[in-house]
Formats: structure tokens, sequence, C-alpha cells
């Protein structure tokens, strides 16, 4: 079954969220920045180090198991020492999402100014725990914060994840080395993870250091099947016989 999800945050006035989400304290709706105007969502308060989630209420009835997501996310550049993570959440195990029992995907930007600079990271939330399953380090200093950029993930069959990151002002793209180009690429390609093989809930995850309106997120945008996706067959060719027609 055929399963879409927009969440643009365009139709409220800030702070309220929309219907049909849930989303912690702290996690409310914006107009200091945005992908597509007026709003976008915010993480306006909270305790560093601390994931703060914000969920559709709304179920994807094939339970993730295929899915084409895109998320928008944008850390500003006065976000300073300390580590800021953000990015959509996928296969998520409930509609209202904790730090201790639920589970899911969360593909992120994580910039740590203090030590280690900017990533793109395939993390799994089981239970509460993050373990990062691939992690690329921008590797040409282009990963800047104040700039909008957008994580699509693609799955290819159950487990087999695509991950490409796109930085918005250019529409440049970030390769497996960490650098920026001007082609279409991937970050993470075929990656397989079977950790975490249903949830029917998508939505946005952040961590910050500074929770005073550092890190936003816009415009999430959901296609899935239900249904795993085979690798498309070879054209088969098949000869046909010449035949010669003379008009009468």
């Amino acid at each position: 079954m055929a399963f879409s999800l927009v969440g643009n945050w365009d139709s409220v006035t800030p702070p309220a969220i929309p219907a049909n989400w849930n989303n912690d304290a702290g996690m409310v709706t914006s107009a200091a920045q945005f992908f597509s105007s007026p709003n976008s969502l915010v993480l306006s308060s909270g305790t560093a180090g601390t994931k703060y989630y914000a969920t559709s209420g709304i179920a994807d009835p094939g339970a993730g198991a295929t899915f084409d997501l895109t998320g928008m996310v944008y850390v500003t550049s006065s976000a300073t020492v300390g580590l800021y993570k953000v990015g959509p959440t996928m296969r998520c195990s409930a509609a209202t999402m904790d730090n201790s029992t639920t589970s899911a995907y969360w593909v992120n930007l994580a910039y740590n100014n203090a030590f280690t600079g900017a990533h793109l990271q395939f993390d799994k939330i089981v239970n509460g725990t993050v373990t990062t399953l691939a992690s690329v380090t921008n590797s040409d200093s282009s990963l800047i914060q104040g700039s909008w950029y957008a994580i699509r993930v693609v799955t290819y069959g159950l487990n087999i994840f695509n991950v490409t990151l796109t930085r918005m002002s250019d529409g440049y793209t970030m390769d497996s080395s960490g650098a920026f180009q001007p082609t279409s690429v991937n970050v993470i390609s075929s990656l397989t993870a079977s950790d975490i093989t249903s949830g029917g809930y998508y939505g946005f995850a952040a961590q910050a250091n500074n929770t005073s309106s550092r890190v936003f997120m816009d415009d999430l945008l959901v296609n899935a099947s239900g249904a795993i996706v085979l690798p498309p067959r070879r054209p088969v060719v098949v000869p046909i016989p010449f035949q010669y027609y003379h008009p009468d």
C-alpha cells in the first residue's frame, strides 16, 4: 500500500504544532529560519546532550519496509562549542518517541565544534541507546553551519540504505570521501542495517549543546511502498523476424 507524508510546519502560527504530530517539550515551530516559508521546526530549549523528538502520528501501513525520505536541516553559525546533531528519523517504533524504550534509525548532521568537526552519520537508536553504523567526516571544510542541507534516505530492499547529502545553496552533494562536488553522488551507499526491520513512524530528532534555537528542521517528505524493492531486471531482447509487405 502506498504511503506519503509531508511535514512543513507552515499551516500554524508559531510556536503551535500541527495536528497529528507528537513533539517533545522544546520542539516548537518558528519563523526565525525556514526552508519553505513561513515556518520551520526548532529545538528551542532543553538539556544539552539530550535527544528531542518530533514524530508524525500517522503510521506507514508498510511499517517502513521501503521508503524514500528527505528532510531539511539547519544549524546556526552561532552554535559554537559542543555537539549538535539533527536529522530525520525513520522506522520509529512509536508515534511518541522517548529516550529509554523506543527505537529508530536516525540520519543526521553532527557538528562537534570542540573536537572532531562535521559529519554525516547513520545511527541506530535501540531502546534509547544510540550506535553509529556509518559516519563520513567532511574533508573540505565546506559542510558549514548557517546553511540548509537536504538529507535523503532511500531503501533498496528491506535493509539496504543509500544516503544523499545536498547543500541547498548550490546543489552540491557530499561524496563518500567527505568532499562536496557538483555532480549528484551518495555520501553513504548500500549500507546494510538489519537491527530495526519495522517501525511505522517518521519524524525528526535533534540534540544540541546550546538549545537556544540553534537547530532547525523543515520539509519532511516521505514516500513509501510497503513492499520490498527488487533490483530491476535486465531488459530482455527478443528478435523479431523481418517481414516485407508489398502494397497492392
